[in-house]
């Protein structure tokens, strides 16, 4: 993922997209081919990084501990999918400026599986909108 402003990329392999965050909706440019669909989205529907209140945290030294209180606002916008039973132990890891990690676990009917999100290249970073052609 990346992260410049109210633009977002995110690459997973073969798949690409660019989200551009405005006042009342968003708009998702996804990569087909050589080229972009885009579609609008309301922004009524909350984005996973962007939902989180300070309600639902412990702040401790260098970090936010998700309180067990909060994991069902947490459920409530994420759609965990086939198989995936629940996302746990959610910590927010500071740096001097900026989140530098984001770490939890994901619960599967057979296992469960360590996830950390790290975030780097403040700054370095530039997101630009594809251009549509206009039919």
């Amino acid at each position: 993922m990346y992260f410049a402003g109210d633009l977002t990329r995110y690459v997973d392999g073969s798949y690409e997209a660019i989200y551009h965050r405005l006042a009342d909706e968003v708009h998702v440019y996804v990569k087909q081919g050589d080229a972009y669909d885009m579609t609008v989205e309301d922004r009524g529907e909350p984005l996973f990084f962007y939902t989180f209140e300070y309600a639902w945290f412990t702040k401790l030294e260098d970090s936010f501990v998700m309180k067990v209180n909060a994991y069902d606002y947490l459920d409530s916008f994420i759609d965990l999918g086939e198989g995936l039973q629940s996302i746990k132990n959610v910590q927010i890891m500071l740096g001097e400026t900026y989140i530098e990690h984001i770490l939890f676990d994901i619960q599967t009917e057979l296992a469960t599986y360590g996830v950390t999100l790290t975030f780097q290249s403040f700054g370095d970073i530039e997101v630009t909108l594809p251009e549509m052609e206009v039919e």
